[in-house]
């Protein structure tokens, strides 16, 4: 197993040529974590928040919309300034975030366009919970692994969520490889 900038993953069973979904790269260490490990991967990064980080290579693509479950185009983000990318959020707002409107990609709509993908990184404060929730099971099937940090140590009243989307997952065959204390890393691999 191994871990980059706190995410979790199996290396063996990734291809030569993969294809890895960064879903909140915030300034692109995983994204880049990656293309050291897999210099021929393909990285679709997503962030909402623009000019966090300037792509460096080739097989990397930085969209600048949010994860989200809906099919709404816009949505209202909490965005921190750069020194607190981090913090930035839909669900949760930092005492010194600004809300703005943000472009949205509907994560089931997204991972319905693949046939295989070898890795998807979910980190996206807090949005993880609409956005797993409202997949389609045969597409969380897709991806041959999930590593996702839960975010119900910002607000335990989502524990129950975390619970309900690592139960989805596991009824589609998957299986946890590494799970943390916290839930802040969990990895799926099916």
């Amino acid at each position: 197993m191994t871990n980059i900038s706190g995410h979790t993953f199996d290396e063996t069973i990734i291809r030569d040529t993969p294809v890895i979904l960064d879903l909140g790269c915030n300034k692109g260490d995983f994204a880049r974590g990656i293309m050291k490990m897999f210099p021929r991967a393909t990285v679709i990064s997503f962030e909402p928040t623009k000019g966090l980080t300037e792509i460096d290579s080739e097989n990397w693509t930085i969209v600048n919309k949010a994860i989200v479950g809906s099919n709404q185009e816009k949505i209202k983000f909490n965005q921190c300034s750069n020194e607190k990318s981090f913090e930035s959020s839909i669900l949760f707002k930092h005492p010194t975030a600004e809300e703005i409107e943000v472009d949205c990609q509907n994560l089931n709509d997204l991972i319905s366009q693949f046939r295989y993908i070898d890795l998807v990184k979910v980190d996206i404060e807090g949005a993880e919970y609409e956005a797993i929730e409202s997949m389609e099971e045969k597409n969380i099937a897709i991806p041959r692994q999930w590593s996702i940090e839960f975010h119900d140590f910002m607000d335990s009243s989502l524990k129950d969520k975390s619970a309900s989307i690592i139960r989805k997952i596991l009824r589609k065959g998957f299986k946890t490889k590494y799970i943390d204390d916290s839930l802040m890393d969990v990895n799926f691999i099916s």
